[in-house]
């Protein structure tokens, strides 16, 4: 294997900044600027320095990829040297507005729309040099060298990075100089944003007619393609039409987790498709085509299940932007399956050019993501507030004054942490009367944090903040009473069995039996009564020693508020005795719920001391 020489990698870099000269300095920016936020102090994540150094790194990385999409579409279609230089300006000049477009402050909703931008750029650097009819061989060779020289610059850059961290911490450890911790995220962003870039784009295809008449095919594409990704897809048809099954079995609405499942096994099916689709017409090969209809026919029904799954979250909770995503993937995901079943070219670009329209159309627009989206919302969130009197005749919200609906409040709340945190508090500025400027003055911020406790700061102001948990009947509250911690001695003095943290844990609606013991011929049985929060112990044909759980928590929680109280350990100890034994149950924590007075206990932890007046053989059954 010949080495290149330093003259030819030189002259290589040259070549690629003389093609690239747009993409190298958009890369050049937000390699350097990632440096500056890298070394911002901690203490200042969320202020107007971290934001401004963000901002510019996600301008120059849009401004990158649209670069190298002129490039690419100039070279192809032999545009004059002017004509590209004047499409690069234009592109500088579209970065700069989309920076100041973006707002000074962490905001979801522009992550997203700029992910949305990226996958959409991505995908079309993957077609449009053939953005013509034919060449679908060109298309895919094209697609396959991006791929591999991708796959060969991470690789290098990895190696690189390991060997001169390991470095760094030999010339640290060795000649004690002080290494930075940051120092090595400063490395990596060098090479994984400056070398790998610019490696990669040294290897970038250029003879774009010639790679149509290239014939020959990675034989260790299709054996990973043939064995590693085929295996993935039959273990995800088999789980997605077992579960099938189960849902038309018990007649259970599908979960929305599944939706994800169901787009990994398209994802790996078509991208198995994707891989081998260059030798499906080989004679050996005839399997391909039977596979691939295969596939097809059989997502059909696990697309039904996607429908009804995203339907129903829509349904019970409105439109989101995952769950918008999602239902527009669902109705791609259809196109493309009728789309290769009956049409006669079944043409494979069909796959990056629709996905890059939907994602580069759904990122804007009344019928964006997030336009749709914060409809849907804002309309469940005035349905709410109408059905439970807290709005004005003026459509102003109105603190809540009575008990809402049962499920209201936490819907309410779901809501408004939603828009505030994907939209900014100022979404919510139509439902108030007062300025939210000032009322959140003391909460504004830059980050995710803040925007929490903005969310916090309006449920507070509709008084939200005492309805966690509410029943149309009437106010829940949760309760949790522990000890703390007890420095001074105890005397075990009387009792001969000591059982160490007890636990009852109760999920249940029922009356239960904890625990048999059998105290030789006595037997001893621990029961608890969920609806009177009695425990109960008995031994023998005696009366049982029976501890009122509930009256201790009632003594304890004397408001309608949530209670979460400490108290010292000689406060929770509850003691009884009948003719057979005495016992000493030592309370360690308590908790539970609380409707309408009514207190329900769900875990307990406590210790038990007993003392049997006749002497036995204790014996636990299981």
């Amino acid at each position: 294997m010949k080495f290149p020489s330093i003259q030819t990698l030189v002259q290589t870099t040259l070549n690629t900044l003389r093609r690239f000269p747009f993409t190298i300095l958009f890369m050049l920016i937000a390699c350097y600027y990632s440096m500056r936020r890298n070394h911002v102090n901690y203490l200042n994540y969320g202020t107007d320095s971290h934001y401004y150094y963000n901002n510019i790194i996600l301008s120059a990385w849009l401004g990158l990829l649209l670069s190298l999409v002129v490039v690419i579409y100039a070279e192809r279609n032999q545009v004059s040297i002017k004509k590209k230089w004047l499409a690069g300006i234009i592109n500088v000049a579209l970065s700069i507005a989309f920076y100041f477009s973006l707002p000074d402050h962490y905001s979801e909703a522009r992550q997203k729309q700029f992910m949305l931008f990226i996958v959409g750029l991505h995908l079309l650097v993957a077609f449009v040099p053939y953005t013509t009819r034919g060449e679908v061989n060109g298309f895919w060779q094209y697609n396959k060298t991006l791929f591999l020289r991708f796959l060969t610059a991470v690789l290098y850059s990895g190696v690189l990075f390991i060997g001169l961290s390991v470095a760094l911490l030999a010339v640290e450890n060795l000649f004690k100089v002080e290494i930075k911790y940051k120092w090595y995220l400063d490395l990596w962003i060098c090479l994984a944003g400056g070398f790998n870039t610019i490696f990669f784009l040294a290897g970038f295809p250029s003879a774009f007619k010639k790679l149509d008449e290239i014939r020959d095919y990675p034989r260790g594409l299709k054996i990973f393609t043939q064995y590693v990704l085929l295996p993935i897809i039959t273990v995800y048809l088999v789980i997605l039409y077992a579960y099938m099954f189960k849902i038309i079995g018990t007649r259970q609405w599908p979960f929305g987790w599944v939706s994800y499942l169901v787009l990994a096994f398209a994802v790996a099916g078509i991208l198995s498709l994707l891989l081998i689709h260059p030798i499906r017409l080989e004679a050996n090969n005839k399997w391909i085509l039977g596979f691939s209809r295969f596939f097809y026919i059989a997502i059909c029904p696990l697309i039904v299940l996607l429908f009804l799954a995203i339907e129903r979250r829509i349904s019970d909770y409105g439109i989101t932007e995952e769950r918008y995503i999602v239902l527009i993937l669902t109705g791609w995901l259809a196109f493309i399956t009728l789309y290769f079943l009956f049409s006669k070219s079944k043409n494979i670009k069909t796959i990056p050019v629709s996905l890059s329209m939907i994602s580069l159309l759904i990122s804007f627009g009344p019928w964006g993501v997030f336009s749709v989206s914060f409809r849907s919302q804002n309309n469940r969130l005035r349905q709410f507030l109408q059905s439970n009197n807290m709005l004005s005749e003026d459509q102003k919200l109105v603190p809540a004054k009575a008990y809402l609906h049962k499920g209201d409040a936490d819907q309410i709340k779901s809501i408004v942490e939603y828009l505030v945190n994907a939209h900014g508090y100022q979404s919510m500025q139509p439902w108030f009367s007062q300025n939210l400027d000032t009322l959140l003055k003391a909460e504004t911020g830059k980050g995710r944090f803040y925007s929490y406790e903005q969310s916090n700061k309006l449920l507070a102001y509709m008084e939200l903040d005492k309805h966690d948990s509410v029943q149309l009947a009437g106010i829940e509250t949760r309760f949790r009473i522990s000890s703390v911690k007890d420095s001074s001695l105890r005397s075990l003095s009387g009792y001969e069995y000591f059982v160490n943290q007890y636990e009852i844990v109760d999920n249940s609606n029922d009356d239960i039996v904890l625990d048999n013991y059998t105290l030789g011929r006595i037997p001893l049985k621990i029961s608890f009564f969920r609806n009177s929060g009695i425990l109960s112990m008995k031994g023998g044909s005696d009366s049982a020693v029976v501890l009122d759980l509930s009256a201790l928590v009632k003594s304890m929680k004397n408001d309608d508020h949530d209670a979460y109280v400490d108290l010292q350990q000689i406060s929770l100890i509850m003691t009884g005795e009948n003719r057979d034994f005495s016992t000493q149950f030592i309370i360690k924590s308590i908790e539970g719920k609380s409707l309408n007075g009514k207190i329900i206990i769900s875990r307990l932890t406590a210790d038990i001391l007993l003392h049997f007046k006749h002497k036995q053989t204790v014996d636990r059954e299981k």
